[in-house]
């Protein structure tokens, strides 16, 4: 089995931002953790990781999506099945295979436990985004006779309400932190039609609600990586 990172910025060659941009890592003086998902923003060499990009750790995913169980991208778009899960610049060997919801909880509640102050956890959390997989226990509290994408993605937003109740209890528990912490929660685009979500009153496809740029010579590809397509 193949695991990431690959020699690829992703199977969409647009999703790269300029390794000349000045991130917010680059900016405070803090310990900076990165736990995200479908993130976009480039890795076909080690600059463009979220290492090479001034955070301290990373823990996550590099490509548009992955299962939900398994941490797997290959059969969703049509090539050779990897695992696609990478601590720090390097492959996260063995830590797959642990629905994502807890997976990326239990270490986002790790680093509110040990981090030292300040830090600064830059955590996005998958739960809702496609493939629509959850285990039964978050389903089963939801009854909509007929629509069971609809139960899905109900109990995957149950996971989300989860994770966030975790994240916060845990700064809670740390003497003086959660009184000095300033907590921002947002979303980057609605919901998918036919997913089971709505964008009610809105309708249409989401729109990703981030910009970037990227010249051609930032976007020359440089392997560091052996995923092959």
């Amino acid at each position: 089995m193949v695991r990431f990172p690959f020699g690829k910025d992703g199977w969409i060659g647009s999703d790269a931002v300029s390794n000349l941009s000045t991130e917010l890592p680059r900016k405070l003086i803090v310990t900076f953790w990165l736990l995200v998902n479908a993130r976009h923003l480039g890795f076909h060499n080690e600059s463009y990781m979220p290492t090479g990009r001034g955070f301290d750790s990373f823990f996550g995913y590099l490509s548009g999506m992955q299962d939900h169980f398994t941490q797997e991208l290959g059969a969703m778009i049509g090539c050779k099945q990897v695992v696609d899960l990478t601590y720090g610049a390097q492959p996260a060997h063995s830590k797959n295979g642990t629905y994502s919801g807890w997976l990326y909880n239990a270490e986002a509640v790790a680093v509110v436990n040990t981090a030292p102050e300040p830090f600064f956890l830059n955590y996005w959390l998958q739960n809702t985004h496609a493939p629509f997989e959850v285990p039964t226990q978050y389903s089963d509290l939801y009854k909509f006779p007929g629509n069971e994408k609809l139960e899905v993605f109900n109990g995957m937003v149950s996971v989300v309400d989860s994770a966030v109740g975790n994240v916060t209890a845990a700064l809670k528990k740390r003497p003086g932190t959660w009184l000095n912490t300033l907590l921002i929660y947002t979303h980057d685009n609605g919901a998918p039609l036919g997913g089971g979500g709505s964008n009610f009153p809105v309708s249409g496809l989401p729109a990703p609600a981030r910009c970037c740029s990227v010249t051609s010579a930032d976007y020359k590809r440089r392997s560091v990586g052996s995923y092959v397509c």
